[in-house]
């Protein structure tokens, strides 16, 4: 070590991604098609992007800008990611119990789409998968929606982290 100073950095990170599997044909044999993968990274930037609107993100594609995330709020998170046109279809969740903190939105009814995809949940910010608490969100809307439908949902759960248990899948999105 020569020399230990302090220094100051602009806050924020950049990382540029190019030929990820360029020069490791193994890897490369087990990747889909392009748009596939390419629909494989937007679900993943879309759920660290919600789980941190005050952080600013962008994704860019071949040289295109996909997605160009400025700070802001989880409404507005929700509205760059999945258009305005799910603005005034939003409802806010909010309550507070003696074990979880429940905040985000639901979307209306009348919102509600023949695909899935718009459907997230997150524990204390990190993004999960659960399909009993998928099924009891479906429960809710069923006399409100046809059975082929699926709302738009954006729910996060704070908990103590003692009451959860993330290492029951490798991905470690399914918790317990």
């Amino acid at each position: 070590i020569e020399e230990q100073t302090t220094v100051y950095c602009q806050p924020g990170s950049n990382f540029l991604i190019k030929n990820l599997f360029y020069n490791v044909p193994v890897r490369r044999r087990f990747l889909k098609s392009n748009s596939a993968e390419l629909r494989h990274i937007i679900n993943e930037f879309q759920r660290v992007a919600l789980a941190n609107p005050q952080i600013g993100f962008s994704l860019t594609h071949n040289d295109q800008p996909i997605f160009n995330l400025p700070q802001g709020n989880l409404k507005q998170r929700v509205n760059a990611l999945m258009g305005r046109q799910i603005q005034s279809q939003l409802i806010p969740v909010n309550v507070d119990t003696s074990v979880v903190k429940i905040q985000g939105f639901v979307g209306k009814p009348q919102a509600a789409r023949k695909s899935a995809g718009d459907q997230f949940f997150f524990v204390n910010n990190r993004y999960m998968r659960h399909p009993y608490l998928h099924k009891a969100v479906l429960e809710a809307y069923s006399n409100l929606i046809s059975s082929d439908a699926y709302p738009s949902y954006f729910l996060f759960f704070d908990i103590a982290p003692d009451l959860i248990d993330v290492n029951i899948h490798p991905t470690k999105t399914e918790i317990k």
